[in-house]
């Protein structure tokens, strides 16, 4: 981490000088007149507490920082990149496999996306230059209580700035969603397997063999804003159901069920106006768009004895937004506030 990072999460937890004196010169005047005849022996556990407490409050600092390559990806200025601490995990777990060392840094996760921040580091003369690289990778996820997540995944890859292309190293960003309707990815425990490291997206031109395999615990706190809502939707003169909106500081999450019409009769409607079909709406008039080209739509389709047809629509926000701004969602032309 940049030092200027670091200077600016312990800067959030230090102490200034006049108040460690004071804290201490209240702990000693309460000692003094409770046992004076030990004051020694006590200064010293005093001493030990007051730098217990200063050394969680650094190592709290530390653990909620988010690391600076996802704070570049993500476009996070120093006002809002506090918005993603209660989403961030460190993890610093290491793996070898065929030479080949997998390290993963941190974890950044909401209700439907996470964020795994990973290094690889190949055998000394490997060189790594190409503009893209991917691992083969498998998932199996399981909530809170422990019980099997039953979900739709997709998964992309970027490769982050190499500062030496042609060394040995690399640092890899891998993204999840849950496409499945309700799912909730929050305080989730998901075991990855990743498998060789290939230049293409496909997986058919292998750089590296070897198989790494990890267990993630997602962070429970909730960064974003969920509203439940019973609402029907218009899309382009079809008639679905509205069940939830989801705004976190990174995702919009919109889950749908079969109203008027099936959703299958409009899924062509949804995927055409999806991109400007959706923005966000804040308390000062900003209007927030989503990212060209960073959405999902997936449908479930069930037969006549299941409940009916859902469906959920993801989308990354243009920029980091504070949910609690956020006044309304715009969809499809109606506005939804949000409560």
């Amino acid at each position: 981490m940049e030092n200027t990072k670091l200077n600016r999460v312990f800067d959030q937890v230090k102490l200034s000088p006049e108040r460690e004196e004071a804290m201490l010169a209240d702990l000693l005047r309460e000692e003094k007149e409770k046992r004076p005849m030990r004051k020694n022996r006590k200064l010293t556990a005093i001493f030990s507490v007051a730098a217990a407490m200063l050394l969680t409050l650094c190592a709290f600092a530390i653990a909620a920082a988010v690391e600076p390559e996802l704070l570049s990806y993500l476009g996070a200025e120093p006002e809002n990149e506090t918005l993603l601490y209660p989403s961030a995990v460190p993890l610093n777990m290491e793996k070898t496999s065929n030479g080949s060392t997998l390290r993963l840094r941190q974890v950044l996760a909401d209700r439907c996306n996470v964020m795994l921040l990973m290094d690889l580091t190949a055998p000394e003369g490997t060189v790594l230059s190409e503009d893209f690289y991917k691992m083969n990778d498998f998932q199996w996820a399981f909530d809170p209580n422990g019980k099997e997540i039953n979900s739709s995944w997709g998964s992309g890859w970027i490769l982050m700035e190499d500062e030496d292309p042609a060394d040995n190293k690399l640092t890899l960003l891998m993204t999840l969603q849950s496409s499945s309707h309700d799912v909730n990815l929050l305080g989730a425990k998901i075991k990855f397997r990743f498998e060789g490291l290939f230049k293409d997206n496909i997986c058919e031109q292998e750089v590296l063999q070897g198989s790494w395999n990890f267990t993630v615990r997602l962070s429970e706190e909730d960064s974003g804003i969920f509203c439940p809502v019973s609402l029907p939707l218009a899309i382009d003169g079809h008639t679905v159901h509205l069940t939830s909106i989801y705004v976190s500081p990174i995702s919009v999450m919109v889950d749908l069920a079969e109203g008027e019409e099936s959703l299958r009769e409009v899924k062509d409607a949804i995927w055409e106006d999806k991109e400007r079909g959706v923005a966000l709406l804040a308390e000062d008039g900003t209007r927030v768009e989503m990212q060209e080209g960073e959405y999902t739509l997936v449908l479930s389709y069930y037969s006549l004895d299941r409940e009916g047809e859902t469906g959920r629509l993801l989308f990354s926000p243009e920029k980091i937004i504070d949910p609690a701004t956020i006044k309304a969602v715009e969809l499809f032309g109606q506005t939804v506030r949000l409560s």
